[in-house]
Parts: C-alpha cells; structure tokens; sequence
C-alpha cells in the first residue's frame, strides 16, 4: 500500500461485528478501546453490525470518507460485492478499502472455515500469536503481521483498587465444555485416514493434556511427519484433525486445573456445569458474563489465574487482568515470559502441580502481592495500550499525525 499523508477532515474508519456469534460482547469491547484511541488520533471509527447493518456497511464501502475497515477473527472478511449480474468478488477488493483483521484464535481451527477464501490483496491479518500468525502464512492468507493484543484502559479506567484490599482471592475465567465432545467426534472408522487420525489424536492430546509446557500445535505437526500424515490445513481432514486436537487438550487442561487448587479460595467464571464431584472443594461457580463484566470483576480480584491456550501469543485475559491491576498468574507462555518478569510483573507456573502452591504464597505476602499487581498493571498498560494497534493501522494507511 503506497505510503502517503492526508488530510483528516471527516474521515472515518468503520469496525465490523457480528452480535450473534459474539456471546459474550468480546468485540464490543475491543471496538469501545479501539474507538477511543482512534479518536485521541483524530480519527473516527463508526461500529456496525454486518448482518443487521448491511445498508450502512455498503454505504461506508462507497463512501470516499470511509477510508478502511477492522474486523475481529475473519468475521467480515467474507463480504462480497455484486460484479456485473453472475458473479460476486470480495468487496473490499470491489471497492479497493483495506480491512484490518485483528485474530485472535487459530486461523486453521473450524470455526474459522468462514475467512477460509479471504485471500485477497487488501486484507491485512493481525495474528495476536506467532504460532497462528505462521499457520495463515502457511495457509496463503497475504499480509499477515504478527501484533500484540492490546490493554483496556478506557473500560477500567485511570485508577483500581489496590489488590490487597479487594473482595476476591482468586478469579478464575474459563470456558468449560466438556473434552469429550472432542474425543466423540473421533469415532471408530473403517478406513486408514479415520484410524490414522484417531491414533494421532490420542498420543498427542495424551502428551499435551500432561504438560502445559507442550504447544498441542508444534506436537500435532511432529506426530503426522514421523507418522507420514500430510497435515493439509487448506483441508477438511486436516482442520477437523486440528480441531479436535486443541479443543480436547484446552479443556480437559481446564478441568485438571480446577482438581489442582479445589482446596484454595477460587472464583469460577465459567459457561458449563462441571459433573464430577471435587471433594473438599473451596471452588465457588458464578454465571459467565460479558467481557466488560468480567474484566470489571477482574478489579475485584487480589489475583486472577489465566491458563493461557496459547503458547507463543497474547491472550486478552492475561492483558485483562494486568490492565485491571490484578496479581496473574498464568500457564506456561512463552510471550509472556519473554515481555513481562517472573515474580515481578506476573507468575508463571511451569508445571500445574506449581499452580496452587504459587497462588498461596501470593495471597501470603501482601507486599508481594500489591508491587506485583502494580508493577503488571504499569507495564501492560505502558507496552500494549490501543493506540499501538491504530498507530501500525495508520501508517499502513500512510495517514500521518
């Protein structure tokens, strides 16, 4: 994209959403901080739903105004415009308006089937994690551009409580659907593929589920090349093989986490009942809410524990709960271990069988707790705030301060 500056009278940016897939308003969120940080740079952002706005979308698409788009994980990349009276093209080819994508989530997984075809010139992939970031290279996505996620500050706020003095030990976050549901989808079948991907899924979810230093992606890829499986991604096969993979290794993950600290003051935010029984359990269950709410409920905790899903990125979660000015503590990640100081920003627990003890001597050393608290929530909000994002959207624009 050719770099030159412009004039800003009455530009504007738009962000896409999509309210129905969006349970929990986690792009709200992301479009209510963006928003203002692209208003502190003088630059208006217009927030429409895609399905339900459709009318003010295609506006936008032929206004000169309207100078780019921003999306969240693909959905909206998929908008077509009519070319002549059989065939539809990407709009945003149609209409030459780059569409920033900030992801999030792995690109191969099958929930994302839907960017599968937006490869065109003028969408700019922001993978928020390295591994996922090569996986859209890999994939033929053009663009694509390894960023960090980004703090929270105009949800929370200049200042929170200091940790010691909140209400909550320990916040807790998850999602927790059943693994099985994961594991059922590998059903006996009769042909060599089928049987194939049932044994490879078994020995690395068995692997990875053991040990949160593993990354089930990088371990999935080792499994098919010793085993001569060409793991296609562009593929059905290859991202049903993917899916199950992650999505079995991430929650049963959660439920060995919840057995590990059952006997510690710990507050579940979570979507799903649990059905075993965890004796002695301390554990107290709260209904799921939006992201503004449990971001919120994060300035309510002394310490919020994230077991991260994603080894080599960022995670909303943990810059969340930093921005909130909570202890974290967090799984393995090697982003995080590489950006933030162990024991001084956050802790990282190397092994879940170090989870609980960490936890405890945190709750146990206020001075530890509130320096710790701080000193995260000072450089998250330092190295990671919005307008980081919407400085690297407005040079690629060539649009100068």
């Amino acid at each position: 994209m050719a770099q030159r500056s412009v004039e800003r009278t009455d530009v504007y940016g738009v962000i896409l959403v999509r309210k129905d897939i969006d349970r929990f308003d986690h792009n709200v969120l992301f479009a209510r901080e963006l928003s203002v940080a692209f208003a502190s740079r003088r630059l208006p952002l217009r927030v429409f739903d895609y399905l339900g706005q459709a009318a003010e979308v295609f506006a936008a698409f032929r206004d000169p105004r309207c100078r780019f788009f921003l999306c969240f994980n693909g959905f909206g990349s998929e908008l077509k415009a009519p070319v002549g009276s059989l065939q539809l093209v990407s709009a945003f080819s149609t209409y030459q308006k780059p569409l920033f994508d900030l992801m999030h989530d792995c690109p191969a997984h099958e929930s994302m089937a839907h960017q599968l075809g937006a490869t065109y010139p003028e969408r700019y992939l922001f993978a928020t994690d390295y591994g996922y970031a090569a996986l859209a290279t890999s994939m033929g996505f053009p663009n694509v551009t390894f960023v960090p996620s980004i703090a929270f500050p105009a949800t929370l706020g200049p200042d929170v409580p200091r940790a010691s003095d909140r209400p909550i030990d320990v916040l807790l976050p998850i999602g927790l659907s059943p693994p099985a549901m994961a594991e059922m989808r590998h059903r006996e079948g009769g042909s060599p593929k089928s049987r194939a991907y049932k044994a490879i899924f078994q020995a690395v979810t068995e692997l990875a589920t053991d040990d949160w230093r593993l990354d089930p992606i990088a371990e999935l890829q080792t499994a098919c090349r010793e085993t001569g499986v060409f793991l296609d991604l562009g593929s059905a096969d290859g991202r049903f093989l993917l899916t199950t993979v992650l999505d079995f290794v991430k929650f049963a993950r959660r439920r060995r986490l919840l057995r590990a600290i059952a006997h510690l003051p710990v507050t579940v935010i979570t979507d799903h009942d649990i059905e075993e029984s965890l004796p002695a359990s301390r554990l107290q269950f709260i209904s799921a809410r939006s992201a503004t709410e449990t971001l919120k409920l994060m300035r309510d905790a002394k310490c919020v524990l994230c077991p991260t899903p994603h080894m080599t990125g960022f995670h909303e979660r943990v810059l969340g709960a930093l921005s909130a000015g909570a202890a974290v503590v967090a799984a393995p990640n090697k982003i995080l271990q590489a950006n933030f100081i162990q024991g001084r920003d956050l802790i990282v627990f190397p092994r879940l069988t170090d989870a609980a003890g960490l936890i405890e001597r945190i709750l146990g050393h206020t001075a530890w707790l509130d320096d710790m608290a701080h000193s995260g929530r000072e450089k998250a909000l330092t190295l990671y705030p919005p307008r980081r994002l919407v400085d690297t959207i407005l040079s690629l624009l060539g649009i100068s301060e």
